[in-house]
């Protein structure tokens, strides 16, 4: 520890601030650790709220953010936030603290930031996980990662593995005696051009070294010419450095794009209807728990109770974040235009507010840009994930209340389909899993839910990491729960925020049932792997879903049904369907996954005994 300079800033995982094992024990000392012990032990509690106690380079009491020691600082990244659980800080969470750290480090370019791998402890998540985290990233020069997640982050860009030379040994370094990994990228490693910096889809590593110094001089050493000839993405990188002429983002604005990226996008459909907006069609934006119709509204709701400076910035990031998230075209037509660097050359000006301005001088295109960035990476790892898709379908919760005991054995075999599908993902080495739900009541709520319990599991650290767990809402429209109860319109909602992803299949207020079929066809069209799947649970008289069957079958969709109310055994009730042979099949885990996994038409299915899934921990609604 004492080899470390005082510019020179460890950054680590910490829990919610009790630092007793680990790099954390490193960063608080073992001595302060023990004078702290002698302390809680001749008062006979512990830190009371508020208090702190100051290590090393740590604070007992402090989670994540900048720690001031008595002997030095360090910068810390809440891994865990329940220390007796793995995995219960989500890569999510952890994604955003990276964001915070570097517009930290950017900040206090005097600094020096080592970067611990971080989460891949006691925190239970991969290299390659944590080491995604920081795709696309605008990495200060001024920050130093692990060898294993720049190993990653090169191998994902297609840059020759000869540039790992110039990875030096933390050892050789002098850092062996506070940071466990075995390398960090030295301070005279090579560095990108500006135009691509970081952008680890295309990391290219030039030939000049960047030292760090002054902030002006290290943004001059960064504009350096890349001979392009060493790397596969040649013409690639050549097409995303042309940018785009730039537009003012605001509603009036004539380009498809300025109209649709800014807030008051309802605002822009009155100017379209008068030829005086390039906006062409709505961007309603689900924030918050709600549905609200643009941007704008949900903007104006929020900000009553947000501060103006950094906190409001924050909210009109994430606002801008849901958006494009939940219109992916967005995000591809940025990337075709170039992306960040095509972004902040835009400008936003209406009549002079708070948010106006050219460039990042303008809040709310430094807002987007943000957004932009955390946005565009998902999709990009999205992209990036061989994913296996399972779509739920059945009979709506009317159908079940007359008879509780078809209820329970419906929502058993959702349990019981879930676990088979994750079973066989994990089997076909799936990177992803998604299942898509329709969020009606009955059947498709309840097959959220069992997805839900199952990928919290998996969160919890209780499930294999990999394929992971995602859950698709397509709704057919806003207002599917008009005529709802309360008590069921709140469990909607409920899900919905509990949901990675919203999709609206119609962007229009309910008008009638045909755009209820729309989301049927919608979830169908989603099912384009060889192994997906719609699961189906049908009682008798439910005409909706046996529409839903009859197009999946006419399809070729594959599809594992489960008739609760059929007479006959457990395994009797469910009837699998492959292309245009249907059979019946018991529910074994290990069969289905067979099924799935082999040709059909050569399988020989036999009867086995059915097995319930084991229990799960119940999602709180």
């Amino acid at each position: 520890m004492n080899k470390l300079s005082p510019h020179q800033i460890p950054v680590w995982g910490s829990n919610v601030g009790y630092h007793g094992a680990g790099v954390a024990l490193q960063m608080f000392g073992e001595s302060y650790k023990r004078q702290l012990d002698t302390l809680f032990r001749r008062r006979g509690f512990g830190l009371q709220p508020g208090e702190r106690f100051k290590g090393l380079r740590a604070v007992y009491g402090q989670g994540k953010g900048y720690h001031r020691g008595n002997e030095g600082d360090s910068y810390a990244i809440e891994t865990k936030s329940d220390w007796k659980r793995q995995r219960s800080t989500s890569l999510a969470e952890i994604g955003q603290q990276i964001d915070e750290l570097i517009e930290f480090a950017k900040g206090n370019p005097q600094l020096e930031f080592l970067c611990t791998p971080f989460g891949t402890g006691r925190a239970g998540y991969s290299h390659v996980e944590i080491a995604r985290l920081w795709k696309g990233k605008d990495i200060p020069d001024n920050m130093r990662l692990p060898s294993k997640w720049l190993r990653e982050l090169i191998n994902s860009s297609g840059v020759p593995s000869s540039n790992m030379s110039n990875i030096a040994d933390c050892e050789s370094m002098g850092y062996n005696q506070c940071l466990p990994s075995k390398g960090f990228i030295p301070k005279n490693v090579p560095h990108a051009s500006e135009n691509r910096y970081k952008k680890v889809t295309n990391l290219v590593v030039s030939d000049t070294p960047v030292v760090l110094g002054d902030a002006r001089e290290r943004q001059s050493n960064n504009r350096i010419k890349i001979s392009h000839a060493k790397f596969k993405e040649q013409k690639h990188l050549n097409k995303q450095t042309q940018l785009f002429p730039p537009v003012n983002i605001y509603s009036k604005s004539p380009d498809w794009l300025g109209a649709s990226l800014t807030n008051p996008t309802t605002v822009a459909e009155y100017w379209a209807s008068k030829r005086q907006s390039g906006i062409k069609d709505k961007f309603p934006v689900f924030f918050s728990g709600k549905f609200w119709k643009d941007a704008e509204e949900a903007y104006q709701y929020f900000k009553q109770d947000v501060p103006l400076g950094s906190k409001r910035e924050k909210l009109m990031a994430s606002i801008l974040e849901a958006k494009l998230n939940q219109y992916p075209e967005l995000i591809t037509e940025i990337d075709k235009r170039g992306g960040r660097l095509w972004l902040e050359t835009c400008e936003h000006r209406v009549n002079g507010g708070f948010w106006e301005g050219k460039g990042t001088d303008s809040l709310f295109i430094s807002a987007l840009s943000k957004a932009y960035e955390r946005a565009s990476l998902r999709l990009r790892q999205k992209e990036a994930d061989s994913t296996m898709t399972v779509a739920f379908s059945g009979s709506r919760a009317k159908y079940f209340k007359e008879c509780p005991n078809l209820e329970k054995r419906a929502k058993n075999s959702l349990r019981d389909m879930v676990k088979t599908a994750f079973d066989t993902a994990f089997s076909l080495n799936y990177d992803r899993l998604t299942f898509v739900t329709g969020m009606a009541t009955g059947i498709d709520q309840w097959g959220a839910i069992e997805a839900m319990r199952l990928r919290q599991q998996q969160r919890q650290g209780l499930l294999k990491a990999t394929p992971q767990i995602e859950v698709l809402a397509s709704v057919p429209c806003m207002g599917q729960e008009r005529v709802w109860n309360q008590k069921d319109k709140d469990r909607y909602f409920k899900l919905l925020s509990l949901t990675d992803d919203v999709h609206l299949v119609s962007r229009e207020f309910y008008k009638s049932p045909a755009q209820l079929f729309k989301r049927n066809d919608d979830m169908l069209n989603r099912l384009t792997g060889k192994d997906d799947m719609l699961l189906v649970v049908q009682v008798a008289g439910s005409r909706g879903t046996q529409e839903a069957i009859n197009k999946a079958l006419s399809q070729g969709k594959e599809l594992l049904l489960y008739e609760p109310d059929k007479k006959g055994t457990q395994e009797q009730r469910y009837t699998y369907f492959a292309k245009e042979t249907e059979r019946s099949t018991p529910p074994s885990p290990e069969l289905v996954a067979r099924l799935m996994a082999m040709k059909k038409e050569q399988i020989a299915v036999e009867q086995v005994q059915f097995k319930h899934s084991p229990n799960f921990q119940e999602v709180e609604l």
